[in-house]
């Protein structure tokens, strides 16, 4: 029987390398792997059904589910997750000392519905009582898909090519939520960070809810997964055996800042021994924070249960 051939597109991540370097590939299966240019154009073509495997960003993923497109997921998350109190800033002119007093402020996100964007605004909401109406929003990139805010909403689409640096130094924003990290890690010059001891902040969060958050999905064509039922079950093994040997030569270190994929000390002290758990039932608080915060936020017409997201034919470790 000749194996099944598919097209694939993996993030960079140490976690996939031993994918992309061909160390590992599932029996049975022929991988046609492709570097993609950014997680942000392979979400936009994995909307597009460009490749039969790739990773989206779980917000636009969730979407996608949303409105029917062939798109389902697997429970792998190799790049893309992060805590993100680094991602909030306030202007060093706003007067504001606490996230609880940001109402009736101009907040920038680079996309309104960014899955970071949706994650803070979930954590405004929960832990500060800032829902996405006391604020008005600034976002300044082309938000993936056709989205819009939903009723009550006010978000002005900033189109001069700006970003959250130059709006917070023309005074048009009070707050700036990002991911933290990249060219908007520092922004020293124009504001401060809202928790001064990341780390600390970081280890509260996860410590009072169990989540460390998702930011990226594995996802693969509906139609493949329905016609070959088994192949969801391979790919996942795959990536099972991939992270298994990446982790087995990893050295200890102390980076309180990991790249995607990596597990330091600090991490393992607080997270115990394997943060980067693949997985339903692994991932069950953060899975369920994101579907409650997409549809709070009116992103989707209904609350999906978390399995509605995924493939049906899983092996049970990855249920």
């Amino acid at each position: 029987m000749a194996d099944v051939e598919i097209n694939i597109s993996v993030m960079p991540s140490v976690l996939t390398v031993p994918i992309t370097e061909g160390e590992v590939a599932p029996k049975g299966v022929k991988l046609d792997i492709e570097k993609p240019k950014s997680i942000d154009d392979l979400t936009r073509r994995m909307l597009t059904l460009d490749y039969d495997l790739g990773e989206m960003a779980i917000s636009t993923f969730i979407d996608a589910r949303n409105r029917g497109v062939r798109v389902v997921g697997l429970p792998i998350f190799t790049s893309g997750r992060r805590f993100l109190q680094a991602g909030f800033h306030f202007s060093k002119t706003s007067g504001l000392e606490d996230l609880s007093e940001i109402k009736g402020r101009n907040v920038g996100v680079p996309q309104y519905w960014m899955s970071s964007s949706v994650w803070q605004r979930s954590m405004l909401q929960h832990d500060y009582g800032v829902g996405a109406t006391d604020v008005i929003w600034v976002s300044y990139q082309p938000e993936r898909g056709d989205l819009k805010p939903p009723p009550g909403v006010e978000l002005r689409f900033d189109q001069s090519g700006r970003d959250a640096r130059d709006l917070l130094r023309a005074s048009e924003i009070d707050v700036s939520l990002s991911t933290g990290g990249g060219p908007m890690g520092s922004l020293d010059d124009v504001a401060r960070p809202v928790f001064a001891d990341k780390a600390a902040a970081e280890r509260e969060y996860f410590q009072r809810t169990g989540t460390f958050p998702i930011l990226h999905v594995t996802v693969m064509k509906e139609d493949l997964a329905e016609k070959e039922p088994w192949i969801a079950g391979a790919l996942c093994e795959m990536y099972q055996q991939a992270k298994s040997l990446a982790q087995s030569r990893e050295e200890p270190h102390d980076s309180a800042s990991p790249g995607s994929g990596e597990t330091t000390n600090q991490m393992r002290a607080v997270m115990g021994d394997d943060p980067w758990a693949f997985g339903i039932g692994n991932n069950r608080k953060a899975l369920d924070v994101l579907v409650q915060a997409a549809h709070e936020q009116g992103m989707t017409r209904r609350q999906f249960a978390v399995e509605e997201l995924f493939a049906r034919e899983l092996p049970d470790r990855f249920r």
